[in-house]
């Protein structure tokens, strides 16, 4: 097994980000993709893989247990009382209907894909290539170092460059998962007001 579960780097990932964890007893193999050179594609891998895993034990342990003989409880379980997690500088969201307005009364928006797919040069995930109209391009690859890190204030406020100081800003990648590390990096850079498009150009290329 150990042999078999080293998936290859590619051309993209200069480290192997894919994760994978078995479970002998119960003859259950699993593999993750690291989402394809993310920042963090390796943990959500590993907790991709520990999850499932945990799921699988937890069924078994569940049917040994019924079948010696205990019973099932039934009902709506309570959820304990808790305190909203602090969420920081986030601001919020919109959905499509909100890009539109926010457009229409002058806001900028920043698509943070990879300039080809910005440019619909080439779409490996919708069936449509492109971006909103508008929109200007800075590829969340460029806001950290060749380590990885994210670059100090100074150097992200260069890198954004010419985006408008003033007025609303919404931010977009695919499926508005790296569009959080745009948010995150807009925030250091001082714009604490940005909002997320969670839908992205997936949901956008969707009323095309």
């Amino acid at each position: 097994m150990r042999a078999g579960g080293h998936s290859h780097v590619g051309r993209v990932r200069a480290r192997n980000e894919d994760a994978m964890g078995w479970d002998t007893t119960r003859g259950v193999a699993l593999v993750a993709d690291g989402m394809g050179g993310h920042p963090c594609g390796d943990v959500a891998a590993q907790l991709a893989v520990d999850a499932a895993l945990q799921a699988v034990r937890r069924e078994a342990g569940d049917r040994a247990w019924l079948d010696a003989g205990g019973e099932p409880e039934s009902g709506e379980p309570l959820a304990d009382p808790c305190e909203s997690a602090d969420i920081g500088h986030f601001h919020g969201w919109v959905d499509i209907d909100g890009v539109r307005d926010l457009q229409a009364g002058g806001a900028c928006l920043l698509d943070v894909r990879e300039a080809r797919r910005y440019e619909g040069l080439e779409e490996p995930i919708d069936p449509v290539a492109g971006h909103i109209p508008g929109a200007l391009n800075r590829p969340w690859q460029g806001l950290t170092d060749d380590r990885g890190r994210l670059l100090p204030p100074a150097a992200l406020k260069a890198y954004l460059g010419d985006l408008p100081e003033n007025g609303e800003l919404v931010v977009y990648c695919g499926s508005g998962v790296t569009a959080c590390a745009g948010l995150f990096a807009l925030s250091v850079a001082g714009r604490e007001t940005a909002l997320l498009y969670p839908g992205s150009w997936s949901d956008w290329c969707s009323y095309l």
